[in-house]
């Protein structure tokens, strides 16, 4: 059997998984069973090695029905994927209604940080500022989203299998989602921002998310940046407190969506 023809069985391979996930949102199983994220990687993971040989054989008039076949296949996946981001805050909600129990659990963890936002709110007007920002910011991050994904962008969540999911899961969320916006706050914004100003501080606050190992790193970079800008005009009109309270309502909001979203694993 030829390389090429190896290949495209490999295309063909891709393209049963990409169905049979396909089958189970239609049939609205549940994201969170453990096949589902190993299934996610795992097309992830076929359709970057079939790219990289593309990439290798682009000048083999051989590979050009190969290539074609690959890009539909892509763009299956991206469509689904997209579908899949959209679906989220509907899926989180069903894991909460049929797994309440371990919801309440989930909720519990994440208690020591939502009574920092919750005391801080109530005594801090700089505090306020900062949540009430976040919240305001989620619009043109949405925006900023989309174009990425018009530029074909990978904008993928981190999944379960990524050295990403794997290290935010070792640190839990009083490092993830308290320790870690402090610090960061205090080094990019409190330090840094007086130092060389406020794009340079964001442009390094975004770069520092750059290299995290999974597939949306860029995209992460990119929103990292544009937080990075907001939150150094926080600082620099209500003091620390506030960007310190955006960052802190972000990360401990997210692992929380995160660990809802994987209830059954």
């Amino acid at each position: 059997m030829s390389i090429r023809t190896n290949q495209t069985l490999k295309i063909n391979y891709v393209n049963y998984k990409i169905n049979h996930f396909q089958s189970k949102i239609s049939k609205k199983e549940s994201f969170c069973c453990s096949s589902c994220p190993n299934l996610i990687h795992e097309i992830n993971s076929d359709l970057k090695k079939l790219l990289i040989y593309t990439k290798k054989n682009f000048r083999k008039k051989r590979i050009v029905t190969f290539k074609k076949n690959l890009k539909s296949t892509q763009k299956r996946w991206a469509a689904l994927s997209s579908k899949i981001v959209e679906e989220i805050p509907d899926r989180c909600m069903q894991n909460v209604l049929t797994h309440p129990i371990r919801a309440l659990k989930k909720i519990g963890q994440c208690l020591p940080n939502l009574s920092v936002i919750g005391v801080g709110a109530y005594y801090s007007l700089s505090f306020r500022m900062g949540c009430l920002a976040w919240m305001a910011e989620m619009v043109p991050r949405a925006f900023i989203h989309r174009i990425l994904k018009t530029l074909k962008i990978p904008t993928e969540m981190p999944s379960k299998n990524s050295e990403y999911a794997k290290s935010i899961k070792k640190l839990g969320i009083i490092d993830v989602g308290l320790l870690g916006p402090i610090i960061e706050e205090l080094m990019f914004r409190y330090i840094g921002q007086t130092i060389v100003g406020l794009v340079p501080s964001s442009v390094v606050f975004g770069l520092a998310h750059a290299f995290n190992p999974h597939e949306g790193a860029i995209t992460q970079a990119v929103l990292t940046t544009f937080s990075g800008l907001l939150y150094g005009y926080l600082v620099a009109n209500y003091g620390i407190e506030a960007p310190v309270a955006a960052h802190i309502l972000n990360n401990t909001l997210c692992y929380l969506f995160m660990k809802l979203f994987s209830l059954e694993e």
